[in-house]
């Protein structure tokens, strides 16, 4: 199956985790001969998950292709709070970074590429942050979407 054949449900059925979509900024450095590029790019995710991330991207990455990832988690209630500027400017946001590796690479109908993201290294402590709000995240959909 090459990466143009990739379509939501084929990636989702291979998944170990679930994803949630959630647009978060997200900051990555490519490798370089063994370290990471001092260039940081910037995007933003469309779906995030222990196992990985999708972002958005106005350039095709190859998979196999290796990057540190940034991700800017934000205080759980700032996201239920309905308000979308308290989400871009939460002042209590963590930053987290991980070893990760492209899985596939797919171009939208809007010239920019979609990027499937695994992360490499859950031990860290950061890995241990993100499982952490994703959980609250988790639970407090749940709540919302029962009410």
């Amino acid at each position: 199956m090459n990466e143009s054949s990739y379509n939501a449900e084929t990636i989702a059925e291979r998944r170990k985790f679930v994803r949630y979509q959630l647009a978060l900024k997200v900051h990555y450095f490519k490798s370089v001969e063994q370290s990471f590029s001092a260039e940081k790019s910037q995007s933003i995710s469309r779906d995030l998950g222990i196992g990985g991330v999708a972002i958005l991207l106005e350039e095709s990455l190859k998979p196999g292709q290796t990057l540190k990832v940034e991700i800017a988690l934000p205080n759980v209630e700032d996201i239920f709070s309905g308000d979308q500027d308290s989400l871009a400017m939460s002042a209590s946001e963590k930053n987290i970074a991980l070893l990760s590796e492209v899985v596939w690479c797919r171009q939208e109908k809007d010239k920019r590429y979609l990027v499937g993201v695994r992360f490499l290294d859950l031990e860290k402590e950061d890995a241990k942050a993100l499982k952490f709000f994703l959980e609250e995240y988790s639970l407090r959909d749940h709540t919302q979407s029962g009410s």
